[in-house]
């Protein structure tokens, strides 16, 4: 499910580690290295190609209270 949320939406890392259960970043991505053979970053970045992937980033801003945020 993780890949499927990291491939087809704009969901952060941290939105999909949450959405599948993971208490922590760490155990999400050596369990996704582990299942897929990169990390979630590479995953997206192939997904979306190098492009996307940095417009993607730029969109999105993390705001001081931790919440997401569109400028």
């Amino acid at each position: 499910r993780a890949k499927v949320l990291l491939e087809r939406t704009s969901l952060s890392i941290d939105e999909v580690i949450v959405a599948v259960g993971f208490a922590d970043a760490a155990g999400f991505e050596t369990a996704f290295r582990y299942q897929h053979g990169l990390s979630p970053a590479a995953l997206r970045r192939r997904a979306w190609g190098t492009r996307d992937a940095d417009a993607y980033a730029n969109e999105r801003e993390v705001t001081d209270r931790g919440r997401l945020s569109r400028e």
